[in-house]
């Protein structure tokens, strides 16, 4: 509880096309984001997704998402955070 931990999502482009990121959204306030990938990524290329994740509540089971909004098909693609929180 109210210890930020750190992730980073790690990714290749896989098409044969350069990939944009459109936008990454959060499904809360506890979840930042922290300097995604804002270029075209090109084929074979890899990239992250660094995210921060502040738990407030003790007990409570995390599940959250990271909506990412890209040129990939399909364009919206989803990251998940799962776990409990301890401690407080």
């Amino acid at each position: 509880v109210g210890t930020t931990v750190e992730h980073s999502y790690k990714f290749t482009n896989t098409g044969t096309t350069p990939l944009v990121i459109h936008d990454v959204k959060p499904s809360c306030g506890c979840t930042a984001l922290k300097n995604w990938p804002k270029g075209p990524i090109a084929p074979g290329e890899s990239a992250e997704i660094p995210i921060e994740f502040t738990p407030t509540s003790p007990g409570e089971k995390v599940a959250r998402t990271i909506s990412i909004i890209s040129t990939a098909n399909p364009s919206v693609q989803k990251l998940t955070i799962t776990g409990k929180v301890v401690g407080g």
